[in-house]
């Protein structure tokens, strides 16, 4: 039975930091991104699993296929295992779906958008995302922004003021 060590929103999903910085952090074994168009995109998931260095396992698949493989084995013997979403959105409806209680719901870099604000440094959130990560924290999960393991790391509480107007 694999060990979730990490869940993590980061638009990027693999690069420097998430396989290096949060791999050596966290102790990861393996990432699953978990995205619905990647996991139909054999091109570009192809080229997600070859941008990580060599030795990092990487796996994309669907929200279906997360939680039925976590609810077989719980991902089975990948050790200790990071989820990673390209957005909130993604890691708010596999929560939805079903997927076990994350013990923690980071939220890395994510661009820019029409309505954005930012929280951070290189983190901005729509205001119907903040909903959804307030949506999280009352199920009493631990939600937070932190762009690497040296940042500190900023509350949903913290931000709240930028959205409750």
């Amino acid at each position: 039975m694999a060990k979730l060590v990490l869940v993590r929103v980061d638009t990027r999903l693999v690069h420097g930091q998430t396989v290096t910085k949060w791999r050596s952090a966290r102790n990861v074994d393996k990432y699953i991104i978990v995205d619905e168009n990647l996991a139909k995109d054999k091109f570009m998931a192809d080229f997600y699993k070859m941008s990580a260095p060599k030795g990092t396992k990487v796996e994309i698949i669907s929200q279906d296929e997360a939680i039925k493989r976590w609810n077989e084995n719980e991902f089975g013997d990948d050790g200790n295992v990071g989820l990673i979403f390209k957005n909130i959105e993604n890691g708010y409806q596999l929560y939805k779906k079903g997927f076990p209680k994350y013990f923690e719901f980071m939220v890395g870099n994510c661009v820019a958008t029409k309505g954005s604000v930012a929280v951070t440094k290189a983190i901005y959130i729509t205001p119907a995302e903040y909903e959804m990560l307030k949506e999280l924290k009352a199920d009493g999960i631990d939600v937070y922004f932190k762009l690497t393991p040296d940042f500190a790391s900023v509350t949903l509480d913290a931000v709240a003021s930028k959205f409750n107007k």
